[in-house]
């Protein structure tokens, strides 16, 4: 029998199982003394064997470990090299024999011989790395060392003074209606604390130790947030009243938790500049697949059973307290994009601008090539550290009215990655701004103004807004020149281009696009009766959802893809990777109503259409979106 973490025999399994008849029975006196610590000991011991602890299976490569960093300070806790023994350490204490030295270092004798019996090259290698954290420890600067000395002293009188002046919240027992303005105390109040003479070895320290952050002259009219040593002592004795809070515990100066604060507080004084982050909470968006991983500078995350808020707080301390307690209805069926950047030295906006971008082109993109329905729930911007000096801040995005209980959820998969990247690039090569002349502005494209409509359709509170922004988008995609007959032209462009020469599809996306068009021009022109009103549009396509909402969701959903798949045209018809353009984005306009009225100009396009998709292995960004799945009766 295997496991992947661990294997255990069938004899040893069977042997724990089997009853001794012939013990005489224990009195009550004697079962008394019989701990839980003893009985779990020796099951574990019948169970399982230091030697058959196989975490590699028979895998010895050692190269996960020639890579990893011993820079002091050394996060021990969260260094695989440093906590590759643990197994059998762990085996061990549970494991051993009453007789056998329960001692630490008798374990870990055990436990490491063990671990070098199993994997001989990769114990080899975690001795080396721990050696390296030795001498890097013993060659840390005297100055820094001075830092965790002098900050453990001032924690002891400023953990004192906060208690004093009622920092530290106390956590409501389950089902208490008492109410909690969560783990990190006020913000000012320790600053003001961290500014007494109590702090003034501290700040010493950090001037000593870090010059190059804390080189601010005395006096000047301004001193930025990260390079007043004041505000990282209130941040450590914050982060120290959090984590305690968290925990469920007294905070100390002393403690096990306080020594990966104290570290953490040097590598944010020792970095250059400021590290910003940015957290965007997507709807309907599965990353399971892709569940912590990086790429191109982005990281995803997927919570699994209801754990949004342990993400956040993860990647963002702090930020889950940004604004009012915020619930995530949507967080079951949505994904986190996660991006960072350090050496900031202005406003964390100049920063965090760039990293929403980054991010937002992205979801643009998955979107695009999957027809997700969810918009932006949620953005989180601020330092990704437990020691920072600004506050966290949180922007809830404009909450959808329309889309209901019909969705459609996106699953990106590793092999989707590489595609969406490009997609992101021919996204920013619409979105650039021409290059002006003279004192003249220079102009963005067409389809920049339709990518813009098409993201807002996302966030309408109403749903005249939604059909006005997606008759702008298809307009601005395929619209003439001329400005006449634009409904027409509109429609039969679409036809032949979306319906590739697919006939049935067509002459939907034509029905389905005068339906749009008349609706807008109703809207524009006020009047007063609709040809034909939304709900007997719903009616005409045969939409019996439960909820209005749900049948005018589905609506919207249909001629939003409609958009969604008319970008997309654009995008891939002037892209180069399969030959030369067929429709550029800017500069002289092709003869386009003429190319598709001559049917092998028409295949020669949609050919084109099917070839970008597959260089960009997202065969769904061309076809129909699937259909909406009821999630209020899954």
């Amino acid at each position: 029998m295997s496991e992947p973490w661990i294997r255990i025999r069938t004899t040893r399994r069977q042997r724990a199982l089997d009853l001794d008849h012939d013990r005489p029975a224990q009195t009550q006196g004697d079962a008394a003394k019989t701990s839980i610590g003893h009985v779990r000991r020796r099951i574990l011991y019948l169970v399982v064997t230091l030697a058959e602890i196989r975490p590699w299976e028979d895998n010895d490569d050692p190269s996960e470990f020639t890579s990893l960093s011993s820079d002091w300070p050394h996060a021990s806790e969260h260094c695989p090299g440093c906590v590759a023994v643990s197994p059998w350490f762990w085996t061990a204490h549970f494991s051993a024999e009453p007789a056998q030295d329960r001692s630490v270092r008798g374990l870990l004798r055990a436990a490491r011989a063990a671990f070098e019996s199993a994997y001989p090259s990769r114990y080899r290698e975690v001795e080396e790395h721990r050696r390296q954290v030795r001498r890097a420890a013993l060659e840390a600067p005297v100055a820094a060392k001075r830092v965790q000395a002098e900050a453990a002293k001032w924690l002891v009188r400023g953990l004192a003074e906060a208690r004093k002046q009622g920092f530290v919240a106390k956590v409501p027992r389950e089902g208490s209606r008492q109410h909690f303005d969560g783990p990190w105390p006020y913000w000012y109040g320790c600053v003001e604390i961290a500014q007494s003479e109590a702090a003034e070895p501290l700040l010493a320290a950090l001037r000593e130790a870090y010059p190059a952050r804390f080189d601010a002259p005395s006096g000047s009219a301004y001193l930025p947030p990260y390079k007043d040593p004041a505000r990282y002592a209130a941040a450590l004795l914050r982060a120290v009243i959090a984590e305690a809070i968290v925990a469920r515990r007294r905070p100390t100066a002393r403690s096990r938790a306080t020594r990966p604060i104290l570290e953490e507080l040097h590598r944010a004084a020792a970095q250059d500049g400021q590290t910003f982050a940015s957290l965007w909470l997507i709807d309907d968006l599965d990353l399971a697949a892709v569940n912590r991983q990086s790429f191109d500078g982005l990281t995803f995350h997927a919570p699994r059973e209801l754990q949004d808020q342990n993400v956040v707080s993860s990647l963002m301390p702090e930020a889950m307290w940004a604004s009012e307690p915020y619930r995530m209805p949507h967080a079951d069926r949505g994904g986190f994009i996660y991006a960072s950047q350090g050496g900031a030295r202005g406003d964390h906006w100049e920063t965090t601008k760039v990293l929403n971008e980054r991010i937002g082109k992205f979801a643009l993109a998955i979107r695009l090539a999957t027809g997700s329905t969810g918009p932006n729930r949620m953005v989180w911007m601020g330092e990704p550290s437990w020691i920072h000096v600004e506050m966290p801040e949180a922007h809830p995005q404009v909450e959808n009215q329309i889309l209901g209980h019909w969705r459609r959820v996106a699953a990106v998969k590793p092999e989707d990655l590489s595609g969406l990247v490009d997609l992101v690039a021919l996204i920013g090569r619409a979105q650039e701004q021409s290059a002006g002349k003279g004192q003249k502005q220079g102009t963005v494209s067409a389809v920049s103004i339709a990518l813009g409509r098409y993201s807002r359709s996302y966030a309408g509170l109403i749903w005249q807004d939604t059909v006005l922004d997606l008759a702008t988008a298809l307009e601005a995609c395929f619209g003439p020149e001329n400005k006449e007959e634009i409904g027409l032209t509109l429609r039969t462009r679409a036809a032949h281009l979306l319906g590739r020469n697919d006939a049935a599809r067509a002459d939907e996306i034509y029905g389905d696009l005068a339906d749009l068009y008349d609706l807008r021009s109703d809207l524009i022109h006020g009047n007063a009766r609709f040809r034909h009103t939304p709900q007997e549009l719903c009616d005409a396509r045969g939409y019996a959802h439960t909820f209005p909402s749900d049948r005018l969701g589905a609506l919207l959903d249909r001629w939003r893809d409609i958009v969604r798949r008319a970008i997309v045209a654009r995008l891939l018809l002037a892209d180069t990777r399969c030959g030369e353009p067929l429709w550029p984005l800017r500069g002289n306009q092709v003869a386009v109503d003429r190319c598709l009225v001559r049917p092998d100009k028409r295949e020669q396009w949609c050919q084109r259409l099917v070839d970008e998709a597959a260089a960009l292995s997202l065969p769904l960004l061309i076809e129909p979106a699937p259909p909406l799945i009821d999630y209020l009766h899954r």
